[in-house]
């Protein structure tokens, strides 16, 4: 499947549907992501399939949809608002990979620092790393205090 920026809708909406179809097993390890990654090369015409993925999808591709938004960067920053109500998601996996999102997405992502935070509390080890790590991504350097 090639999803480029000229591709319709319907497109996208056989990605999301291939996506649904995935074996959960599949989607939670190595798999051929073909698919998927040309939904990332379709750049901002891509971002509302993997938002509604991300909000309404199971949880492998609640993942998945995480991971292309991650791999979009920047170009992903409307998604910002469906990665930070990921970080509440109940399963750590996706947790952890909106974490991992939104230190990708980098500066654009500034709005999700109180809630990569509130992250830093979370009760698995892998999604307070990651937000610590996108904090560091999102924060300018410049920004950081040093200690004397």
């Amino acid at each position: 499947m090639n999803v480029s920026p000229g591709h319709s809708d319907q497109t996208i909406q056989k990605l999301l549907e291939w996506l649904e179809d995935l074996h959960p097993r599949r989607a939670g390890g190595v798999h051929p992501l073909g698919p998927v990654n040309s939904v990332a090369s379709a750049g901002r015409a891509g971002v509302p399939v993997l938002v509604s993925a991300l909000k309404e999808g199971s949880d492998p591709v609640r993942k998945l949809a995480a991971l292309v938004l991650g791999d979009m960067g920047p170009e992903a920053r409307a998604a910002v608002p469906a990665l930070i109500e990921a970080l509440h998601d109940g399963h750590d996996d996706v947790r952890r990979r909106a974490a991992v999102a939104l230190g990708e997405i980098g500066g654009e992502a500034r709005a999700a620092v109180p809630a990569l935070l509130a992250a830093m509390q979370d009760a698995h080890a892998g999604v307070r790393k990651m937000a610590a790590w996108a904090l560091g991504e999102i924060t300018p350097r410049t920004s950081w205090s040093r200690a004397a």
